[in-house]
């Protein structure tokens, strides 16, 4: 098998000489490789697969109102009210949830200095 390989790679130099033609296999080796490793690593990625997307029938203020669900939230003991990604250290136990920044205030809660 040595002596075949050898003989053949021989018989190419001569038809094509040398560097551009080992450049040009060399880089389709790397081609070939990269692709075969990208189809095995992620198999879905080539597959002619149709998505359905439907349309949805969910409003703007549901939307709104469902952000907004337990983002929101102050101590039973305190005065301030906080989003959820504001720096707090309420105990959950102690915390209690608004809809909105309309309804904290509302039972008397102000916007705490590290929200604002």
């Amino acid at each position: 098998m040595g002596e075949s390989i050898s003989k053949t790679w021989e018989k190419i130099n001569i038809e094509l000489k040398g560097k551009p033609f080992l450049s040009i296999i060399l880089t389709l080796i790397l081609c070939i490789s990269y692709l075969s490793y990208k189809i095995l690593t992620y198999p879905n990625l080539f597959s002619a697969k149709a998505f359905d997307y439907q349309a949805s029938n969910i409003s703007a203020e549901t939307l709104k109102k469902a952000n907004s669900i337990r983002y929101i939230y102050a101590s039973r003991r305190g005065t301030k009210y906080y989003f959820y990604n504001c720096k707090s250290t309420i105990k959950e136990a102690n915390k209690i949830f608004f809809d909105s920044e309309a309804a904290a205030e509302k039972a008397g809660y102000t916007l705490a200095k590290a929200c604002q």
